[in-house]
């Protein structure tokens, strides 16, 4: 998309579309969960985001109010090019422009480059946890402990199978997704935040936009059953040579070490055989529960993720 389509309503990426991105977003081997392909496209209904190109810079708009933000892993060749036109797309609009997604030393050179018109900042409920593949599929040693006592449970208790997800199981995850919803909206820290309940219905979306397009965005998942039923499941996407991108783990809790056998045999049986590194968990959103899950595990890197505010 160009830059004189920025006003045109938002629409899917075509395939071939899908596979610029990669092309595009790959070489720069930025581990950030945002520029996957298939964020892209799940998410693209809920929030609008739609792809342009500036020259040879690619990156993801988000329309906010009267804010055009803009997620950025590569902003060209001439990056005083690449922002002198998105602040002359923004005086235009009448719009303030927004720049993220990138590292703090970036960040703080950028606002060298232009004195007095940016601010920087990062919110911390959106840093992406990073793990190393390796360490969740074998829990070794005393910090994960725990959660290996939780698996061998699990496999105690009850009759257990893993197998691959493949795009025919969308309905039963889709059921498994529902049933997790309405019991974590009971919760008291769910019940009263609006935005928490309304980003679990689009994340509900987007878990049937992965399905949809399990095929064309090369997705991989993972399942969990008791007794052939399922009671969880993973969905990841590779983002570089190096890393993969979990877009969707969903269990169900009354399976005791559930989540912590899901998280594992992810690891063992769709990361390591694809010879993928790291995976990123992505963010917690602010939510006490699971940051307090993603930190459990250890994470090898937070990725804390910082953007220019237009003043």
């Amino acid at each position: 998309m160009q830059v004189s389509d920025l006003t045109e309503e938002p629409r899917y990426c075509s395939t071939e579309e899908l596979l610029e991105i990669k092309e595009a977003f790959w070489k720069k081997e930025f581990f950030s969960g945002e520029f996957a392909r298939g964020s892209l496209v799940f998410w693209n209904k809920p929030y609008g985001y739609r792809w342009i190109r500036i020259d040879d810079a690619v990156m993801i708009l988000y329309e906010n109010e009267n804010k055009w933000e803009f997620f950025a892993p590569y902003l060209g060749k001439d990056v005083a090019k690449t922002i002198g036109h998105l602040l002359e797309i923004g005086a235009r609009e009448n719009r303030k422009i927004i720049i993220g997604s990138f590292t703090q030393d970036v960040g703080l050179h950028l606002m060298q480059r232009y004195p007095g018109q940016f601010e920087l900042s990062y919110n911390r409920d959106m840093s992406d946890y990073i793990y190393h593949v390796e360490s969740l599929a074998k829990l070794s040693g005393s910090r994960y402990h725990k959660k290996k006592n939780l698996v061998n449970k699990f496999k105690k208790l009850y009759n257990w199978t893993y197998r691959s997800l493949t795009k025919d199981d969308k309905e039963a995850c889709l059921a498994l997704d529902k049933s997790w919803m309405a019991e974590h909206t009971e919760s008291v820290e769910l019940a009263e935040d609006v935005e928490s309940q309304e980003a679990m219905q689009f994340e509900r979306w987007a878990i049937s936009q992965a399905f949809d397009y399990f095929d064309e965005l090369e997705l991989f998942g993972g399942a969990i059953l008791v007794d052939d039923k399922l009671v969880g499941f993973s969905i990841g996407e590779r983002i570089s040579e190096l890393m993969s991108v979990t877009h969707f783990e969903k269990a169900d809790l009354s399976y005791t070490g559930v989540f912590q056998i899901l998280n594992q045999q992810f690891a063992e049986h769709e990361l390591i055989p694809r010879n993928i590194t790291y995976v990123n968990r992505e963010e917690d959103m602010g939510l006490k529960g699971l940051r307090k899950s993603k930190m459990s595990y250890s994470p090898d890197m937070i990725l804390n993720k910082y953007c220019l505010i237009q003043k």
